[in-house]
């Protein structure tokens, strides 16, 4: 429950949830557990919005398995460009970006169905979670631009 609070905390300073509120602010905001896992770097921990609850009404239960879905290229793919693609100035880099669904918002709209509930106070999640069906998708598609 702490490292939650403290995720929550910092989800907060940067203005990634709307919250907490003693009452329910958002109208017919739907409610869904959220819990922490710890990343691979000892002592940071991912914010999990579990959006696959309750199993069979679930905002992921009503959204398109395609949609769920992305492929990428693989290492192998990748060599095969640089080969076929050698002396046309093509540089290869990779970024690492922090945080990386969290900077994408979510619209107004679609605010009150990413409800969470700490203990008596409510918080709404303004952008987008890990736990969604369809971040990483919206990630690509943006970060492919």
């Amino acid at each position: 429950m702490e490292e939650l609070v403290k995720k929550l905390n910092v989800e907060l300073e940067h203005g990634r949830i709307l919250g907490p509120y003693c009452s329910l602010t958002v109208k017919e905001l739907v409610i869904f557990p959220s819990y922490v896992i710890p990343k691979s770097t000892p002592g940071k921990f991912r914010l999990i919005h579990n959006l696959s609850y309750p199993e069979s009404d679930s905002v992921n239960s009503h959204i398109d398995e395609d949609d769920k879905s992305v492929k990428y290229c693989s290492l192998l793919d990748v060599a095969r460009f640089l080969v076929t693609t050698e002396g046309d100035g093509h540089w290869l880099s990779k970024v690492d970006l922090k945080d990386a669904y969290r900077c994408v918002p979510i619209h107004k709209d679609d605010w009150r169905y990413l409800g969470m509930q700490l203990q008596d106070k409510y918080l709404c999640d303004r952008c987008l979670p890990m736990g969604q069906g369809t971040s990483c998708w919206i990630f690509t598609e943006i970060s492919n631009v």
